[in-house]
């Protein structure tokens, strides 16, 4: 599907027969707007991002880039700090069941926040098992 018969559908699915209407409720130029639904001018990436928050689908789903309509967020305090720690584990998990040629992948996406996490829980373990021999971890060293 195009980008300019996704607009029509979700404009159409969220109630709004009139493309004027939903300009003005998304703060949209009607003359502008009316381009994307004829097919004449793609959006920009700024209205794209505005459109995908509005109908809180992805910028790839308005392209026609994916099939997937809704987006998986959830709302911030949906989960609770057990349920986020589930998560977490899990999501490690299969990172470090991923091969060493596919973490790269990975890292790129996720914006460096996995080897951050690791590093971070590799810090934790590691002053954890010099508490056990009566040591103390400062910035990342062992003293005695």
């Amino acid at each position: 599907m195009e980008t300019k018969d996704i607009l029509k559908e979700l404009r159409t699915i969220k109630g709004f027969s009139s493309a004027k209407d939903f300009c003005e409720m998304a703060g949209i130029s009607y003359n502008t707007y009316q381009n994307y639904e004829t097919g004449k001018r793609l959006p920009t990436a700024e209205i794209l991002m505005q459109l995908a928050d509005f109908y809180h689908v992805s910028t790839d789903y308005l392209l026609g880039r994916t099939p997937v309509r809704a987006m998986n967020t959830l709302p911030v305090g949906a989960l609770s700090e057990e349920e986020v720690k589930d998560i977490d584990a899990a999501i490690v998990s299969g990172y470090t069941q991923l091969s060493l040629e596919s973490r790269p992948c990975i890292h790129c996406n996720a914006g460096g926040t996995v080897r951050e996490y690791l590093r971070e829980r590799r810090l934790r373990r590691g002053r954890a098992a010099a508490g056990q021999h009566g040591m103390t971890v400062t910035r990342g060293k062992r003293q005695k």
